[in-house]
């Protein structure tokens, strides 16, 4: 399980990247809504970036996209220049994208620390990329996961109307997904240290990533949007502190 709070690229200068298409620029990938993308014209686009700064990078994910399965991503970090892989290069492997799912997300091995990256990405089926959000940064590892009774759902927003005469008139909405799950048996240090800080600097208001399954499920359990409701940490037994979440996909 990873929960990711602190996104880097909102902080970050875009360089060199092409120009965005029809008033849509590489800066819409940072906290516009997600159905206002980044447009390039073409099969290959490139997000080039600079922290200002060597940080910490560990997962990436791109957000909102009209990716197909024959999408490729490359991602390099680097402590002088953007497409230089002296820090980290995953080469040109596949983005991962599955249909109904057009996210494309990427967890390192082990965090490592640069000042700048190049995220590329190619698909021969299109004739322009759309990129509407793009998370990178540092992540939180919960050293015990989720506990027993997670749920997850398609939240539908259809609404329906039934008729005087019995007929059932239904106008079709927009699905999203909603997990509610529960981080448990961590230590208080871990649990303020981290847990605590989503809280404080999201909110309600601001969006997490949340991968409940970084391995198999990795589209369909992977979730960015607003935690919906606040919740306390509990202290459910000596030094042992507990927290339920409710996150709610941004479409």
């Amino acid at each position: 399980m990873i929960i990711g709070y602190v996104n880097r690229i909102d902080a970050c200068i875009l360089i060199g990247s092409a120009a965005g298409s029809s008033g849509l620029p590489a800066a819409n990938i940072q906290g516009n809504p997600i159905a206002r993308p980044y447009r390039v014209t073409g099969s290959t686009l490139n997000i080039d970036f600079d922290y200002g700064a060597a940080t910490v990078w560990a997962a990436f994910a791109l957000l909102g996209t009209n990716l197909t399965p024959t999408a490729t991503v490359r991602i390099t970090l680097s402590a002088v220049a953007p497409g230089n892989g002296d820090v980290y290069d995953t080469e040109m492997v596949s983005a991962g994208v599955k249909p109904g799912y057009a996210q494309v997300y990427h967890v390192m091995a082990a965090a490592l620390t640069a000042r700048y990256g190049r995220i590329t990405v190619s698909d021969s089926n299109l004739a322009w990329i759309d990129i509407g959000r793009v998370f990178a940064g540092p992540v939180w590892r919960p050293t015990f996961g989720e506990s027993y009774g997670r749920g997850i759902w398609w939240e539908d927003a259809s609404a329906h109307l039934r008729t005087i005469g019995g007929q059932v008139l239904s106008t079709d909405g927009a699905r999203y997904r909603i997990a509610e799950f529960q981080v448990d048996h961590n230590t208080e240090t871990e649990m303020m240290t981290n847990a605590f800080e989503v809280d404080r600097l999201r909110g309600t208001g601001g969006d997490i990533l949340v991968m409940l399954d970084p391995i198999t499920y990795v589209q369909e359990l992977s979730i960015w949007g607003p935690l919906m409701r606040a919740t306390s940490l509990q202290h459910w037994a000596p030094g042992r502190v507990r927290k339920r979440y409710r996150i709610e996909e941004r479409l």
